[in-house]
């Protein structure tokens, strides 16, 4: 060997021989990024989708817990979509989360939307508190 540099090897999968690629990443965000709500309630929820290295549509698939409801989005040709999450009446106060994956071919994201249900005060002897 000369003491230059080995050429030999293969490139790696984040350059190809005319310089770097973008990897492929999908970003999703949501607005509101969290919910309170009372049991009864329904909320819209707008999904932001932010598309690096790749064009095309991102479907979705909304996972709610067993307590909570929740419409599926359609499939994002643009930058956003919207879906529905509703408490029904009888939903338990406490802490659920909803999940959100979103995919287009082999590229998938997720993003969680925490819900809290009931209110975070509540009467105790005249007086507002927070609940343990």
């Amino acid at each position: 060997m000369d003491g230059g540099t080995d050429d030999s090897r293969a490139p790696d999968a984040a350059t190809s021989e005319g310089g770097d690629a973008t990897v492929p990443m999908l970003v999703l965000s949501l607005q509101p990024a969290h919910l309170v709500e009372d049991p009864g309630d329904t909320v819209t929820v707008t999904v932001n989708v932010m598309r690096v290295g790749f064009t095309g549509e991102v479907t979705f698939l909304v996972s709610p817990p067993l307590e909570v409801e929740a419409s599926q989005p359609a499939p994002a040709l643009d930058s956003t979509s919207t879906f529905e999450v509703s408490t029904p009446a009888a939903t338990a106060n406490g802490d659920y989360d909803v999940v959100l994956t979103g995919s287009s071919g082999s590229i998938v994201a997720q993003v969680h939307l925490p819900v809290h249900v009931g209110s975070f005060y509540e009467l105790d002897g005249g007086s507002w508190t927070v609940p343990n």
